[in-house]
């Protein structure tokens, strides 16, 4: 396979070339005059790659990263409502990940019983029958295709295993990467062996795609479901450059992070929680529980002998617990749904700020 020679940074207040340093890094440090400058295109990261052959270009911009961003901070119980003045669009980083492409078919070959019902003499008895089937499919998905600790973990597992689809994929062109107007375009070299990626993570995803296709053919009321499967693979290793969004930020010392394909197809959120609201939602949760209990008991003390044969005190301790029970439940859940949406009003006033300043 060919490989691409790729442009060397130069340090923009000495001119020094810096030939190495951490993609995944917003700022970098120049060796030499110890400036600090802006993570630079990492097309101008890396000495040379291999070349891939397929890409799958961005289909969002930044600008869409952030509206995923802030509609899922938004929406999201319990985040912080200062959340937004601890994140800065400076720190969102794009990059193009190299992933093996394997496509291949399965064919499995399934057994099991399926419980029968019939009348014997007024009686409903049951017996096992016998089933069997065979099932077969293709597949293909992105393996990535790195080893080593430049990766956040977090995104290793987000980008782990990805789907295929070959109606956003164009063969590779260096123009779709040199041409891209964002500066702050970064990727990694492709360090593992594509039979080694099979073997330690795809391999599993395929097996879970085949046994997925035997479920759903056997159907449910199949017991003790038994199969073999096996894979013909038939193309083990294609290089393929797939795009991603990610930024991570601090909050009270601690990290989180939002991450998103660069299509905008899958997405994964961990964020700060705010323990004091959230001790408000499960103190009113408790209200209702308690509320509950006293309610139940009122009502078991008025459907027992304890009352006698007063029935003017059992309905009215029956009816009597239930009116306030409906109204505390009521009560909590209006006060619940109050908090909620002050909380998420004041971030949706904050996200403008955010996004305007983008």
């Amino acid at each position: 396979m060919a490989t691409l020679e790729l442009q060397q940074v130069k340090c923009p207040n000495c001119g020094a070339p810096i030939s190495s340093f951490n993609a995944f890094k917003t700022q970098i440090e120049c060796p030499y005059c110890h400036a600090t400058l802006r993570n630079p295109s990492s097309i101008a990261v890396l000495k040379s790659m291999k070349q891939p052959e397929r890409i799958i270009p961005f289909t969002t911009k930044e600008e869409d990263f952030g509206n995923h961003l802030v509609d899922a901070l938004i929406h999201r119980k319990y985040v912080p409502k200062d959340v937004f003045d601890y994140i800065h669009a400076e720190d969102t980083i794009k990059a193009y990940l190299p992933m093996f492409l394997f496509e291949g078919k399965y064919e499995a070959s399934w057994s099991g019983y399926v419980n029968e019902y019939y009348e014997d003499n007024g009686s409903t008895k049951s017996r096992k029958r016998y089933v069997n089937g065979n099932a077969y499919d293709n597949f293909s998905f992105l393996c990535l295709a790195y080893e080593g600790e430049d990766i956040p973990e977090e995104l290793k597992s987000f980008s782990n295993t990805f789907p295929y689809d070959i109606n956003i994929t164009r063969m590779y062109d260096p123009a779709i990467i040199g041409n891209d107007p964002d500066q702050n375009l970064t990727t990694i070299p492709v360090n593992s062996d594509p039979e080694l990626v099979w073997h330690r993570d795809c391999e599993a995803n395929a097996i879970k795609i085949a046994e997925n296709g035997i479920r759903q053919q056997a159907g449910k009321e199949v017991k003790n479901l038994q199969w073999n499967v096996a894979f013909d693979v038939f193309n083990r290793g294609t290089l393929v450059l797939v795009p991603f969004w990610f930024v991570y930020y601090n909050y009270q010392q601690s990290t989180y992070y939002f991450i998103m394909d660069g299509i905008g197809s899958k997405e994964q959120i961990i964020s700060p929680e705010d323990m004091n609201e959230k001790k408000d939602i499960k103190k009113y949760n408790w209200l209702m529980w308690v509320a509950g209990i006293i309610a139940l008991a009122c009502i078991i003390i008025s459907a027992t002998d304890v009352l006698g044969d007063n029935v003017t005190a059992r309905v009215l301790i029956g009816v009597g617990s239930i009116v306030p029970l409906i109204i505390s439940i009521i009560y909590c859940l209006v006060r619940k749904s109050n908090i909620l949406k002050e909380s998420e009003a004041i971030r949706s006033e904050r996200a403008e700020r955010f996004l305007a300043g983008q």
